[in-house]
C-alpha cells in the first residue's frame, strides 16, 4: 500500500466540487434516531399485526357468532327439543250428533173428517191419509182403533179421556184426566172430544154429530193425530 492510499483511507473520500466536507458526526446509526422514531415504528407494527396483515396479505377476522345461533347450537348439542304445542297433545273427539227417530212429539201427522156408520171403524196409524172405515170385526188386536158400535169404541189405547173442548190441543189431550173405559156413550157426548193416548200417538176425536134413520146410524168425526211418546 502506498502513502497515497494510506492518506485516502485516513481522510475518507474526497468530496465532490461544491459539496461541503463530511465529518464523522454526519453518520448516525439506528440507535441515534431517537426514542420518538422508535416508538412510532413500534406502534405501526402493532397496528398492522392487529389488522391481520402478515407476509404481504391480509387475513379477515373470524366472525363473531350471534346470540341466536349460539343458543341453537347449544340446544342441538344437548339434545333438547322444542316442547310440543299444548293443542297438539289434546286428543280430538268425534262430534256426537243426536238423530231424531221420527217426528218430534207433538207434531201433527194428519187430520181428517169422516162419516162412520154403525159397526164400522178405522185403524189409526202414523200415516198421512185418512183411513177408510172397515168392518169392526177386522179391527180386533190390529192396533189402535176407533169404531162406532152404539158408542165410540177404542181399542189398543194406553189411556182414554174426555175433553170438553171441540178442538183440543196436543197438551190439552196429554193433561186431560176425565178417563173413560173402552166405550164412550153417544149421543150424550156430542160436541166433546175423546183424547186417546197410545205408544207413539196422541189422537183427538171430536164427536161432531149423529145422523140416524130407521135402519142405520152414522156418526161424523173430526180427527187430529199427533206424534207422541214411544211409551205412550
Amino acid at each position: 500500500m502506498t502513502d497515497r492510499d494510506t492518506r485516502w483511507q485516513s481522510k475518507g473520500p474526497t468530496p465532490l466540487p461544491g459539496e461541503p466536507p463530511k465529518t464523522k458526526n454526519d453518520k448516525k446509526g439506528f440507535g441515534e434516531l431517537g426514542p420518538a422514531w422508535i416508538g412510532a415504528i413500534a406502534t405501526l407494527i402493532t397496528a398492522l399485526t392487529g389488522a391481520g396483515f402478515f407476509v404481504g396479505r391480509s387475513t379477515a377476522p373470524a366472525p363473531v357468532p350471534s346470540a341466536h345461533s349460539s343458543v341453537t347450537e347449544a340446544i342441538q348439542a344437548t339434545g333438547l327439543q322444542q316442547a310440543p304445542s299444548a293443542l297438539s297433545s289434546v286428543p280430538s273427539s268425534p262430534a256426537t250428533i243426536a238423530v231424531q227417530d221420527g217426528p218430534a212429539e207433538g207434531t201433527v201427522l194428519w187430520t181428517c173428517n169422516l162419516d162412520m156408520p154403525d159397526y164400522m171403524g178405522i185403524l189409526v196409524k202414523p200415516s198421512s191419509q185418512c183411513p177408510a172405515p172397515v168392518d169392526i170385526w177386522t179391527l180386533a188386536n190390529n192396533g189402535l182403533s176407533v169404531a162406532y158400535n152404539v158408542g165410540l169404541a177404542v181399542g189398543g189405547a194406553t189411556s182414554t179421556a174426555v175433553s170438553d173442548e171441540a178442538s183440543p190441543s196436543y197438551n190439552d189431550c196429554k193433561s186431560t184426566h176425565k178417563y173413560f173405559s173402552q166405550d164412550l156413550s153417544l149421543p150424550g157426548n156430542i160436541g166433546k172430544s175423546a183424547c186417546i193416548i197410545a205408544p207413539g200417538l196422541v189422537v183427538a176425536v171430536n164427536l161432531v154429530r149423529i145422523s140416524t134413520n130407521l135402519t142405520s146410524s152414522v156418526v161424523t168425526l173430526n180427527l187430529t193425530v199427533w206424534s207422541g211418546s214411544k211409551n205412550g
